[in-house]
């Protein structure tokens, strides 16, 4: 970094975030559940039939006093799998849809905040240099409020989006993208005061975070549809 440029990072070719990189695995936890659940049944009838013996097992639940084909036996135990797998699929279901639903809101709530930090970050630095020259110039306190209004915005926001998204391994691109862009901003005031004049400067931290936020975002939308 040369003394009239600013502090940069690297362009990110592909976040981590990526679809695909990210296969979503979409496992029949209904089904799942079910045969646990039946195998467990299976395991209580085996040792039932064990004490008593098969015949008379079938004879108890199957065969009724004439000698004939019990069909409320059959007809408790289809009701009783079909009871199970009802319960199952509407608790997955309610929970589903729960999860999708909070998670659909706090997605809206994050973009919105997302989008207005980064627009923020991206006009900051011809704003400032244009405030700077504006007080040189004119000697007056308002361009000066202006400029720490918007300081004080993309910190704000900058803190929000860090405490809306848990600091794991998993998030830790996105956070970092984040973070740049608040040490992008704060080191033009040093290259403002070395250079006195514009300085250079590219927008990777900008672009590094609206590529790495829109896939992870989109993972994170195709998640909730899934009530994951």
């Amino acid at each position: 970094m040369t003394q009239n440029e600013i502090f940069e990072v690297e362009e990110i070719k592909e976040s981590k975030y990526a679809e695909s990189k990210f296969k979503i695995n979409r496992p029949n936890m209904v089904i799942l559940l079910l045969i646990l659940l039946l195998a467990s049944l299976a395991m209580n009838i085996t040792q039932v039939v064990n004490q008593i013996g098969l015949s008379k097992f079938v004879n108890i639940v199957f065969i009724n006093n004439d000698e004939k084909l019990e069909w409320a036996g059959i007809t408790s135990v289809v009701a009783i799998i079909s009871l199970v797998s009802t319960i199952i699929i509407t608790v997955r279901k309610n929970r589903q849809d729960l999860v999708s639903k909070s998670r659909i809101e706090w997605l809206q709530v994050n973009k919105k905040i997302m989008a207005q930090y980064l627009k923020d970050v991206n006009y900051y630095p011809y704003f400032f240099q244009k405030i700077k020259i504006l007080l040189e110039e004119n000697n007056t306190l308002t361009f000066e409020i202006e400029l720490e209004d918007l300081q004080k915005k993309i910190q704000e926001n900058h803190y929000l989006l860090l405490m809306n998204l848990s600091d794991n391994p998993d998030n830790k691109q996105i956070n970092t993208c984040i973070t740049d862009c608040v040490k992008w901003i704060n080191n033009m005031e040093t290259r403002y005061n070395l250079q006195k004049n514009h300085f250079k400067y590219t927008n990777e931290p900008v672009t590094n975070l609206l590529k790495v936020s829109r896939d992870y975002y989109k993972r994170e939308w195709d998640k909730a549809k899934q009530g994951k």
